[in-house]
């Protein structure tokens, strides 16, 4: 789809929100319009799993059922529950919202609001419940759709002559008994485009986009599937898909949220995988096993099979102990593989058996106990602060006995020492005896609730106790720190590296926990799978094996009929936006019908026979006509079918977050294809993060975003804004969202600035004609050729910028001397030298030392700081704020040299890069929350430097010693602030006070002749083509694929 440049529809979309507005065209509004997806996705599960069990064909309270739309209507005692249109006069809703003359339900308490406005929008817009008002709720768990063996499903026959291949027969098939008709095919400029994004997840170059518009045959269509199939961009832009159902993070999670160094091992395993187009079942397998098929199989990828296993091992840490709450580790290692793998929600059957799916408590201890007879990597934490050995060497057997004999030696020695000092510490009396002391108090908390009592005391006892063992334990692990360091450091000269795997641990079977609660145990069951999926298959799990590779054997097997069905679903949603099962992570009885059955069992078995082969399932999608459709509208057919359900047209999607950071970057030209490798962590012998200050960090890189550093407590701000994987959880489908902040990024951010500059740059040096540059812009962002007028109102806009810069320039050079408006020398107090009497309040305790010239404050990083009592609100925008400063060793995150900044976007500050110790950038806000910040510039510990943010109308730049260090070109005006300025601190948080002493604080209205700096043509030439190219990055043509 072609949307021409027009000047005046750029702004309005940069300053407003550069995102579609129509979300009728977008794939996922179709969970929004009472239609059917909407059905399935929000009423079905909600009535499964508030009303079906006191409403549904085993018990139907006061005579009312609530398994089929005509049960409904028919109602029960008391009349119909629902009348289509009319909410005020349905009784489901007048009992749902509590109101006080009839019903309330359900009895156990009233739901949430967003729940009830769900049911609300469903009875309004008309109460729509697919197939036929007759169809129930769910199947029964013996009949169920996805439980069921594959079906062997021959393609039907298409008298239109328009298939292409099996998938287009089964979509014109659904077409016809809807009375539609396929829409037309997209041209090739959208075509390469859409395939592009697809696959590698980045715009075509331009080269490509001419090839394939000049001949864009089948043929040469299949050869442009194939030869991105087989590039390495695939595996990243594929690989990522399967990380945000993996949870993929390098952090662990928990309280300290420590970093796992090892954890990109198993990032680039899956991206190889999906480059190699390993088998999915033994990709399955792998994750699962990795470590016993290695084992087995010594002579296979040994190191590949182990590292495998971060799948399971990257399960959601908490608390501040080594493996503090086992059970909610594996809980989230069975949830993960429950909708990543099966589509279940099998982690509801934790406490209790599951509400709408045939999954006892008793099924999810089978499989709990697989995990709980296996042992988990382990990174730091609080207690202890390091790995503790809890990683997995990776050295197959054959390269272990070629090592040299001294390297063996040495290594073998220090695991000995490692063993032999924790069993001779003395801790280890203490640890037995507060084992045998929860031992004999867990025993008297079982008698107890056997006898139907219960015992709030104990059972806190007990809870305490558990802490206080990993203490002990902690200490054990803390005393063998120093061989530990010894080891990894001999290991590495060896050569031999470790991952965050899984290992085998003691095999045995678990006790149910009634209610979820570990210490709260009942009947122990047999390790194996789920019954209804089981049959009467047994799991065989061979004496001393934990049961990992026959449950991984038991997924990966094609009689599961879960596994390819889910697998197929998943890749069909990436290629189209939705799934043929909507509910991709639910194919139970909750979840919601395939619209396209048949479909669906082709592919799988496709997929199956094929193989396990992605790629081939790959080439039969976009090798289809359904593929290759527009996504242009057809009114008639926008009536029939609003929702696109039947696929008579191709959704337009806005790109996902790697691909709008990966796409500017390589517009730009500053993308690196290069795989970087590890992440730049502190060595594992500095860590000491804890609960009170968790590892924090951000890694710019100019890499592809999949390789950047993602972790659990604080998402990476670009991929949280622009809806990225939530790496605490599986991500089955991301949220679509369009929000102000994501427009407001993308004008304001440093990112964009520094991205529009380097693609100004490459157009200035690339093309002398502007009109040349401005055809190489659109052609390489957009992929198109622009249009005569286009061209025209973006060369109008360039100059008249140009003009505006270089007015504002001249103003600046011109201007009279500017007014110094506080001046603190801090010669033993903070009176104002400038003659305006804003002297300063001293807050905290800060001393007066010698200082650059004289006295200066010294400021201790707790509280002390100096108020100025004026908001300094009037400095326009044109002004500068210098001083000479002397940093600390360490400061608090975000600690301030000064300023005046609030929240929602006002006043200025002079504050560091959060953690980044003495890396202070300048800000100031815009309002909404938004703030134009300057590159960080790197101050020195323990010595006396000058510092100085200078406001010009045009920019705001930093001059380290009266050198200009960083600049950034914004035009806002300054929000004003109601926090008055203040020194060693720019905002009411004391915490965020500065450590270190400070002299010679000066204030101007306006800006002195050292730090005016008048732009030089070319300069003024290349700002006007940055703010352009700012423009190009932020129109919908950028952000939307068609």
């Amino acid at each position: 789809m072609q949307t021409s440049f027009h000047l005046p529809w750029l702004i309005v979309v940069i300053v407003g929100a550069p995102l579609l507005t129509d979300t009728s065209a977008l794939g996922d509004s179709d969970t929004n319009d009472g239609g059917p997806d909407f059905f399935e996705q929000r009423i079905r599960p909600l009535l499964l799993r508030r009303c079906i069990r006191c409403h549904g064909n085993n018990k139907n309270s006061h005579g009312l059922r609530v398994d089929s739309r005509a049960a409904l209507l028919a109602g029960g005692k008391n009349g119909p529950a629902i009348v289509p249109g009319r909410v005020n006069s349905s009784l489901l809703i007048q009992a749902v919202r509590y109101e006080k003359a009839g019903p309330q339900m359900p009895h156990t308490g009233k739901l949430p609001k967003e729940e009830i406005a769900l049911l609300e929008q469903w009875v309004a817009t008309g109460a729509a419940w697919p197939i036929s008002p007759a169809t129930p709720l769910h199947d029964n768990a013996k009949n169920h759709w996805s439980f069921a063996p594959l079906a062997r499903v021959p393609p039907p026959d298409d008298d239109t002559g328009w298939a292409a291949n099996s998938i287009d027969a089964f979509i014109v098939e659904n077409l016809r008994k809807q009375g539609l008709k396929p829409g037309q095919q997209a041209d090739a400029r959208t075509l390469i485009r859409r395939l592009y994004f697809d696959l590698v997840g980045l715009p075509p170059p331009w080269q490509a986009v001419q090839s394939f518009v000049q001949d864009p045959s089948a043929a040469a269509w299949k050869q442009l599937v194939n030869r991105l199939l087989d590039s390495a961009q695939y595996g990243e832009r594929w690989g990522r898909h399967w990380l945000d159902l993996a949870r993929y993070s390098d952090t662990q999670g928990g309280s300290v949220d420590c970093p796992i160094p090892q954890a990109y091992l198993y990032r680039d395993y899956v991206i190889d995988s999906f480059r190699k187009d390993k088998p999915y079942d033994l990709f399955i397998r792998e994750q699962i096993a990795g470590d016993l098929i290695a084992a087995a199989n010594p002579e296979i990828d040994f190191s590949e099979a182990i590292i495998a296993t971060g799948f399971v091992g990257l399960s959601l840490r908490n608390g501040i102990f080594k493996h503090y709450h086992p059970e909610l580790i594996i809980e989230d290692t069975i949830d993960t593989i429950g909708k990543s793998i099966l589509g279940l929600s099998i982690r509801c059957a934790r406490c209790h058996d599951h509400k709408t799916e045939p999954i006892s408590t008793a099924d999810y201890y089978r499989i709990y106990g697989i995990f709980a007879s296996s042992k988990y990597p382990f990174s730091g934490s609080e207690l202890p602060t390091f790995s503790a050995g809890e990683t997995v060497p990776l050295i197959s057997p054959r390269k272990w006995s070629q090592l040299h004999p001294q390297q063996r030696t040495r290594i073998e020695q220090l695991r000995s020492q490692i063993q032999q000092q924790r069993a001779r510490h003395p801790a280890q009396e203490e640890l037995k005896n507060k084992q045998e002391r929860l031992a004999r108090d867990v025993a008297r908390y079982h008698q107890i609730r056997r006898q139907g009592h219960t015992d709030v005391s104990l059972r806190t006892s007990i809870d305490d106790q558990d802490i206080r063992i990993r203490e002990v334990v902690a200490k054990l692990d803390t005393s063998v720190r120093k061989l530990w360091d010894e080891l990894k450091s001999a290991e590495r000269e060896a050569g031999i590296q470790r991952a965050y795997a899984m290992r085998e641990g003691a095999p045995h079977d678990v006790a149910i926990q009634i209610g979820g609660d570990p210490f709260a145990t009942g009947e122990i069951v047999q390790r194996g799978v789920l019954q209804r999926l089981a049959g009467a298959r047994v799991l065989h799990i061979p004496v001393g094996q934990s049961g990992r590779l026959q449950f991984a054997r038991w997924l990966s097997s094609p009689d599961n009929p879960l596994t390819p069905r889910v697998a197929a679903n998943y890749i069909w949603r990436f290629h189209f936006g939705k799934g043929i099962v909507s509910t991709v992570d639910n194919f139970g009885l909750g979840g919601a019908r395939p619209t396209h059955p048949r479909l669906l069992d082709w592919l799988a078995q496709e997929f199956i026979e094929n193989g396990w082969s992605v790629k081939h399932l790959h080439r039969q999608i976009l090798l289809s006509n359904t593929y290759r459709l527009a996504s242009t509208t057809d009114q008639g057919k926008l009536a029939t079918d609003p929702t696109n359900r039947w696929y008579w047209r191709f959704d337009r999607r806005r790109l996902d977050a790697e691909s709008i950071r990966d796409g500017i970057l390589q517009t730009s030209g500053a993308l690196n294809l290069n795989r970087p490798g590890a992440h730049p962590f502190p060595p594992e012998a500095t860590w000491k993060f804890s609960q009170h200050g968790p590892f924090k960090a951000i890694y710019d890189s100019p890499h592809r975003s999949v390789y950047l550093m993602t972790q659990r407590i604080q998402r990476h701000p670009f991929l949280a804004l622009f809806d990225g994987a939530d790496p605490s959880r599986v991500t089955s489908q991301r949220k679509h969202t369009a929000v102000a902040l994501q427009a407001l990024y993308l004008r304001n951010s440093p990112f964009i600035h520094q991205q529009s500059e380097q693609l100004a740059q490459r157009l200035l040096d690339t093309a002398s004609d502007p009109r040349e540059r401005i055809t190489r812009a659109i052609q390489t962002a957009w992929s198109r050729k622009p249009s005569t007028n286009e061209i025209d109102e973006a060369l109008n806009y360039i100059t008249s910028f140009a003009e505006r810069v270089k007015f504002a320039g001249n103003l600046a050079s011109a201007e009279v001397a500017p007014q110094l408006v506080l001046e603190y020398q801090f010669e033993g107090d903070a009176k104002d030298s400038s003659g305006q009497a804003h002297h300063g309040t001293l807050n905290g305790n800060p001393q007066f030392l010698p200082g650059h010239t004289g006295q200066c404050i010294s400021l201790d990083g707790l509280g002390d700081y100096v108020d100025s009592g004026t908001t300094m609100n009037d400095l326009g925008n044109s002004f500068t704020v210098e001083c000479w400063v002397r940093p600390g060793p360490e400061q608090a995150n975000y600690a301030d040299i000064f300023g005046n900044h609030l929240g929602g976007g006002r006043g200025f500050v002079l504050q560091q890069q959060g953690n980044a110790t003495n890396q202070f950038r300048g800000s100031f806000g815009v309002g909404r929350d938004q703030w134009v910040l300057s590159n960080p510039i790197q101050l020195k510990t323990a010595k006396w430097q000058q510092i100085a943010l200078v406001r010009t109308p045009t920019a705001m730049r930093l001059f380290l010693n009266k050198q200009l260090a960083c600049e950034v070109l914004s035009t806002e005006t300054i929000q004003p602030s109601p926090l008055t300025f203040r020194v060693g601190l720019g905002i009411s948080i004391v915490e965020r006070s500065f450590l270190g002493e400070i002299d010679e604080v000066r204030v101007y209205r306006g800006i002195p002749k050292r730090y005016r700096k008048r732009m030089a043509p070319r300069q003024i030439e290349l700002a006007a083509w940055a703010s352009y190219s700012r423009l190009v990055f932020t129109a919908n043509e950028f952000l939307y694929v068609d």
